[in-house]
């Protein structure tokens, strides 16, 4: 799959869960993070509190969420 992000954008964030797109965020289980050069990371967070799911989304400099 391919993503194409805007000119200036630092990375898409996309909720996971279950190997789906998580509908609700605070009950994901992963992050995927997509940059521009289509580096692709999966951050495990099973159990993480919404705190740390903030914290990934700054360290990872994530301009859009998609849940």
């Amino acid at each position: 799959m391919k993503v194409e992000l805007y000119q200036g954008m630092n990375s898409i964030a996309i909720t996971a869960w279950n190997g789906i797109i998580s509908p609700v965020f605070d009950v994901s289980g992963a992050l995927l993070f997509v940059w521009p050069d289509d580096k692709r990371e999966l951050f495990a967070l099973q159990g993480a509190g919404l705190p740390a799911k903030l914290d990934a989304l700054k360290q990872n400099n994530a301009d859009v969420v998609i849940c």
